[in-house]
């Protein structure tokens, strides 16, 4: 072998060497790109979640302060919840309470959605359901709002077992779920968001109001 020979396989076996070596810093260059992106993400999607939570939460407190009659307030106990709640509220006095026509707050099956285990309407989210503000329910004249979409089925840590998984003091509670104490009607609210990778982001929020009446 000569030495012109020898000089071109180390030539060789140096640039072999060195793709290795730019291989792995690209590689490294990605990683840390693509962990900046997903956290990014991440933030982002907190963001969102939590102002979705605090404008729902703030909606339904606004719409229960003032609950004057309600048949699902008289089913409620701390360790009973129930995902949806009927309620009229107090629009003043005159000659008696004039009340405000019959209202209802639900947690709803998503359109387009079955509850089957199946992200049936492809948004990355599996049997979510919707919170729904219906005034005059089951009349002519029925109004439905929906107040947020991307509800959890189940409140974040629960699953359909029988069993308080969370901890909360209530078993298989759905996403938006109501609990009555001495007059403090405790409201639980889990929303989700869906990352392209296929994760999902749960945030859950928990407020209390004291019941006037």
């Amino acid at each position: 072998m000569t030495r012109h020979t020898r000089r071109l396989g180390l030539t060789a076996i140096e640039l072999m060497v060195s793709l290795a070596v730019v291989g792995v810093i690209v590689g490294s260059v990605l990683t840390a790109s693509l962990s900046s992106t997903r956290l990014a993400e991440t933030s982002i999607s907190d963001t969102v979640l939590d102002n979705k939570l605090g404008g729902t939460m703030t909606r339904l407190v606004s719409e229960l302060t003032d609950i004057v009659g309600s048949e699902t307030i008289a089913d409620l106990s701390p360790f009973a919840a129930a995902s949806a709640i009927d309620f009229r509220i107090s629009l003043g006095w005159g000659g008696g309470p004039v009340l405000g026509p019959p209202m209802l707050l639900a947690w709803e099956m998503e359109e387009g959605e079955l509850d089957n285990g199946i992200d049936d309407d492809r948004d990355g989210l599996v049997d979510e359901g919707v919170v729904v503000r219906t005034e005059n329910p089951g009349m002519a004249d029925e109004v439905r709002v929906v107040l947020v979409r991307g509800v959890s089925e189940y409140l974040e840590g629960e699953v359909p077992n029988l069993v308080d998984d969370n901890g909360n003091g209530v078993t298989d509670e759905r996403g938006l779920c109501f609990t009555l104490e001495s007059g403090l009607l405790t409201i639980w609210l889990t929303v989700q968001k869906s990352f392209p990778d296929g994760a999902v982001a749960e945030r859950t929020l928990e407020t209390s109001i004291l019941l006037r009446n």
